[in-house]
């Protein structure tokens, strides 16, 4: 991880139904917990799998 150059920043929220958007529907969350990984601009990995995220910031290092 000491290779990914990206300013990480994590943070946890109950999931509000009734939000101004619904963020489960708006990003396909089909069950929760979720990892949600965003660039400046986009959705760029999802998972439920902590290994899978690993894995996405090994392979984005190289």
């Amino acid at each position: 991880m000491e290779k990914v150059e990206q300013e990480t920043v994590m943070t946890w929220r109950p999931y509000q139904k009734d939000y101004v958007v619904d963020y489960k529907e708006e990003l396909n969350v089909e069950k929760f917990p979720v990892i949600l990984v965003f660039n400046r601009e986009e959705l760029v990995f999802k998972t439920n799998k902590v290994e899978e995220l690993y894995e996405f910031f090994k392979n984005r290092a190289k």
